[in-house]
């Protein structure tokens, strides 16, 4: 994963730019979310590297239908099927957005408990991560059982780790040692 991130943050920096200077990264977000599906699907996973698929073609199939065959974005796709790495759109996606995030002052939290948060305790969580990072948070929610009681929260490669497994581990661990 670090070697695909490192390959795919350049481009992802470049998608940033060009849909910046063109006023459309909501567009781009778009078209890089359906761009990132379609690279992921297994059989389109085995026509990477198949010396009878071009990079017109590739780009046709990774192209959005809302998106035309002259735009910019399809350019983009071309200049990745060149230099076989339309593999990476997944990954160029995700960075696509972290890039934005920073560049709008928001931040995108992963948050896993044991039971559903109350409204109120989101808006508690999510005024107390506001102040910790000087950036509005989107709240990324997720149920985990496995959690026992308490929050694990995940935040630009952070990891706050307040949940009942979590404790338990740390003191085995601190038992055996």
């Amino acid at each position: 994963m670090a070697e695909a991130l490192t390959l795919a943050r350049p481009y992802a920096r470049a998608a940033f730019s060009l849909a910046r200077q063109g006023g459309q990264l909501e567009a781009w977000s778009r078209w890089l979310g359906f761009a990132a599906q379609v690279a992921v699907e297994p059989s389109v996973l085995q026509l990477n590297g198949d010396p009878r698929f071009d990079a017109t073609q590739a780009v046709a199939l990774y192209l959005p239908p809302d998106c035309e065959s002259e735009s910019l974005f399809a350019r983009f796709l071309g200049v990745l099927a060149e230099v076989t790495r339309l593999p990476l759109l997944a990954v160029i996606q995700l960075e696509f957005e972290q890039v934005r995030y920073t560049a709008e002052g928001r931040i995108e939290v992963r948050v896993s408990s044991a039971k559903p948060l109350s409204a109120e305790a989101q808006q508690r969580l999510c005024t107390a991560l506001s102040r910790r990072y000087g950036r509005c948070v989107e709240l990324l929610l997720n149920e985990d059982p496995d959690l026992i009681g308490g929050v694990r929260i995940e935040a630009n490669g952070e990891v706050i780790d307040a949940s009942a497994r979590g404790r338990l581990q740390r003191l085995a661990h601190a038992l055996v040692q």
